[in-house]
């Protein structure tokens, strides 16, 4: 196993005295690896750090922090023309690491996070669009969208990460939220009256949610998830269906993988992309094909 000499940190402020990360950095420098330190100070700079060192082609390019920080990164390379020189790894050091659990990188260990960024082949992955924006991992939209954005990052914190996404499953079911349809690419309604909708290029969401069990890092498709709007009564089975994804047996919960797809509603309604919220009464979402390249495990969910 080939390891790689240097590589460029983009650290999360919040991240940055941490002593295991410093420990890990030191050691590896020790070792003779090359690490150059970015740590943002205001949002933005993610992006910003990422674009400049892809134009300087980097070949290593990790983000320290949690799934907003992967995804500023992921903006700023996707701004480029080419940013095909530089893969991208990632030392979860978040709230959720949706992206990194789900793929399977290291989460409290900064060395073997760091060692597999040193350390793993590039793997070419899809890149997500929704409107103007990409996103890597997860959109989720409706009213348990804002439920989830608004909660306080101290409550997030004591709640656990998965539990937070159900306060905001309860508190959305009879309450009158947005009502949002899918539509596929050639206008067809696959599902309407949801009350929530998560379009997936990654697995998981919310803190450990699995919303896309199927989907595929490189496979050219977005796993859609759909939830009708019913009543709080039902929540349990709502859950049942979740977990087991029958679309023959499911009533409530519909799945589907479509490589383009349109979220609409009769209001405006907020969608979150990687955690990042905005509000709009339609969302195009469409996938680019291996867009990006990522340091990943060999255990990743990727097609081989």
């Amino acid at each position: 196993m080939s390891v790689a000499k240097s590589l460029s940190l983009i650290i999360n402020g919040k991240a940055a005295d941490n002593p295991d990360l410093r420990t890990a950095v030191e050691q590896c420098r020790s070792e003779g690896a090359e690490i150059s330190v970015h740590v943002t100070w205001e949002a933005g700079d993610g992006a910003r750090f990422a674009k400049d060192l892809g134009q300087q082609k980097v070949s290593r390019l990790v983000a320290v922090g949690g799934d907003g920080t992967v995804s500023e990164v992921v903006q700023g390379l996707m701004e480029l023309d080419d940013a095909s020189s530089t893969s991208v790894g990632v030392i979860p050091f978040g709230t959720a690491n949706d992206f990194a659990n789900g793929c399977g990188i290291p989460i409290g260990d900064p060395m073997a996070a760091l060692q597999l960024a040193l350390s793993a082949s590039p793997v070419a992955i899809d890149i997500a669009c929704c409107n103007d924006r990409c996103f890597l991992n997860v959109a989720s939209g409706g009213f348990g969208a804002e439920v989830t954005t608004n909660t306080p990052d101290g409550l997030k914190k004591a709640l656990g990460g998965a539990a937070y996404s159900i306060v905001g499953l309860i508190s959305a079911l009879g309450a009158s939220p947005d009502h949002a349809r899918i539509v596929d690419p050639d206008g067809t309604i696959q599902q309407d009256n949801l009350l929530v909708v998560a379009v997936g290029n990654g697995r998981l969401a919310g803190g450990g949610f699995q919303i896309a069990p199927n989907a595929l890092l490189n496979d050219g498709l977005l796993d859609v998830l759909g939830i009708e709007d019913v009543d709080v009564t039902r929540l349990g089975q709502i859950f049942s269906e979740m977990k087991e994804m029958n679309a023959e047996t499911n009533e409530f919960v519909h799945s589907f993988q479509l490589p383009a797809v349109r979220i609409e509603s009769n209001s405006q309604m907020q969608m979150n992309l990687d955690g990042e919220p905005f509000r709009a009464e339609a969302f195009e979402f469409r996938i680019i094909p291996k867009a990006l390249k990522f340091l990943l495990p060999e255990n990743a969910p990727i097609q081989r």
